[in-house]
């Protein structure tokens, strides 16, 4: 009896344990939820976060191997090989001082690229379902328009052909409906990719979700911010710490009338040339991000009222039709109408949010 007990209590166990895992396995995902899986089991967090290791402990040897060269070249005795030496101090150094930022600085930006691309990938699905949900109500309208069809066929109002292109308008918008399906399949594989999980597992979303507010953007502070954290920007001001650290061991080395500091001077020209390429293709880019933003402000309020205006229209021509003063014709081109205006007010909005999303992205503001 006392087994009998055991085994009993352990296939409870084992059925709560089952259930819990089933909860845990259609929980609601959450915006948030999707940028804490991405940063959390993305490899490329993984690969950024190594790249800043190795370059930590790199600096970290350098500095011990130039304590140990600073300390025989201090020495009164001439050193074997201080030629190498003196170049190790005066350059390497900083060279790897520069590596350690920039993999500090790449660690960070991974970490915000990968916020902003579980953001992406998650307005994407739910723009998706959206723009399915949309051609839903399209084949709805199409399936009532051919009811409509099929009861003025009946009464003998409408010929044949008018049922015929009912049925066909009806096909049309199934097969649209089949091909948002791959969309938002597709959709669901780049967000579960994104964070980290296998391409074909169930994406249950958060049914309350609602676009978030767009904040204030200012260009002045937006380039300002991109000059500060702009990754190639700092490779490119790293390249002039080089190019200065390399002029001075060669004018240490050879003096400045020889012509290997000639060589030098120019190099150093060179790279700061490069941060001033760096630094106009920054401000070109942050400049077109902000235009963009400002124009499909005004987009957005224009095609909402296009929707408006094609609804009412829409509804119009179906009254006149069931009144026989409204062709098929005129009802399809307003169903059509409307459909389409409906797809590009909530593209636009959600490519609205992503374009701010990535506004912040590029000017050094978190997005997470």
């Amino acid at each position: 009896m006392k087994k009998r007990w055991i085994v009993i209590a352990l296939l409870g166990a084992i059925l709560l344990t089952a259930a819990a895992g089933f909860v845990v396995a259609n929980e609601r995902l959450t915006l948030r939820g999707a940028v804490e899986q991405a940063v959390m089991k993305n490899p490329r967090m993984k690969l950024a976060e190594y790249g800043t290791r190795k370059s930590n402990l790199n600096y970290d040897m350098t500095e011990k191997i130039a304590d140990v060269y600073r300390r025989l070249l201090n020495t009164v005795k001439p050193v074997e090989g201080e030629d190498a030496m003196f170049r190790f101090v005066f350059i390497d150094t900083v060279k790897a001082e520069s590596d350690k930022a920039i993999a500090e600085k790449q660690e960070e930006i991974t970490r915000h690229q990968l916020a902003f691309d579980a953001q992406e990938s998650y307005l994407r699905l739910i723009k998706a379902r959206e723009q399915k949900a949309i051609m839903e109500r399209s084949l709805d309208r199409a399936k009532d328009l051919k009811r409509l069809a099929d009861v003025a066929y009946q009464t003998g109002t409408v010929s044949r052909s008018e049922v015929m292109r009912a049925e066909a308008y009806v096909a049309t918008m199934e097969a649209a409906n089949f091909q948002l399906e791959s969309a938002v399949t597709i959709s669901e594989a780049t967000l579960n990719m994104t964070m980290g999980r296998e391409l074909t597992d169930s994406v249950y979303l958060d049914e309350s979700f609602t676009l978030p507010d767009v904040g204030g953007f200012d260009l002045a502070s937006g380039i300002s911010r991109a000059l500060n954290n702009n990754i190639d920007l700092m490779k490119a001001r790293s390249g002039v710490t080089i190019a200065d650290a390399a002029l001075a061991y060669t004018k240490f080395k050879f003096g400045t009338s020889d012509e290997a500091y000639e060589i030098a001077e120019i190099s150093k020209e060179e790279a700061k040339l490069y941060v001033k390429l760096a630094e106009d293709r920054v401000r070109l880019e942050v400049f077109a991000l902000y235009q963009q933003l400002a124009g499909k402000e005004k987009q957005l309020t224009a095609l909402q009222k296009s929707v408006n205006l094609a609804a009412e229209n829409y509804r119009l021509s179906v009254l006149r039709y069931e009144l026989g003063v409204a062709t098929q014709g005129e009802v399809i081109d307003t169903m059509l109408g409307l459909s389409e205006q409906e797809a590009k007010l909530v593209n636009e909005q959600f490519d609205y949010y992503l374009d701010y999303l990535n506004w912040r992205l590029k000017t050094g503001l978190t997005v997470n």
